[in-house]
């Protein structure tokens, strides 16, 4: 595959995939949520031996690392550039 070097495609496939992973997690949610409204136990349903919660989790988890990884590399140019914004 070609690298995409247009900065418009970048941002346009990155809000495609954050659309993409967000469809997927909700989707997750729905099925989870049947899994409840069939009458399936509260505990069974969201337990980590259910691959469905176990990769809704792993996605969360995911999201969560890639968050704090980019939080931390805007306070390292803050700090780079020593001005105080607050």
């Amino acid at each position: 595959m070609k690298k995409i070097t247009d900065e418009r495609l970048i941002v346009r496939s990155l809000k495609n995939l954050r659309v993409a992973f967000l469809v997927e997690n909700g989707f997750i949610l729905l099925v989870l949520m049947f899994q409840l409204f069939k009458g399936t136990p509260f505990l069974r349903v969201f337990a980590y031996n259910n691959m469905l919660f176990l990769a809704l989790m792993v996605g969360c988890w995911t999201t969560l690392i890639l968050l704090v990884q980019s939080v931390r590399r805007w306070q390292i140019r803050l700090r780079s550039n020593q001005v105080n914004y607050w």
